[in-house]
């Protein structure tokens, strides 16, 4: 049994990504992924998953789950990661 979802016959899963680093899940559509065999939504928080008994299903749902995000952006200070290694290293 997948200790996630409780279904007996769920073995696979593929997790949703939100589009941005921090993004919140605001809201997310169970019937888009009604036509895709066994697939069933894991969702836990800002956490999302789709599981299935078959690998390629599980894939399938992720890709078509409509999910709705709201927030998040880059990693902060990511524009001068280049500069501060340039001027923090150390080589013998």
């Amino acid at each position: 049994m997948c200790m996630i979802s409780g279904c007996p016959t769920c073995c696979m899963r593929a997790v949703v990504r939100p589009p941005a680093i921090g993004a919140t899940l605001v809201d997310v559509d169970e019937s888009s992924i009604a036509n895709i065999p066994g697939a069933r939504v894991v969702r836990i928080k800002d956490f999302l998953a789709v599981v299935a008994e078959r690998e390629w299903n599980a894939v399938r749902g992720a890709k078509a789950l409509k999910a709705r995000w709201s927030g998040g952006g880059g990693l902060s200070g990511s524009e001068r990661v280049y500069a501060a290694m340039r001027t923090n290293a150390h080589f013998s």
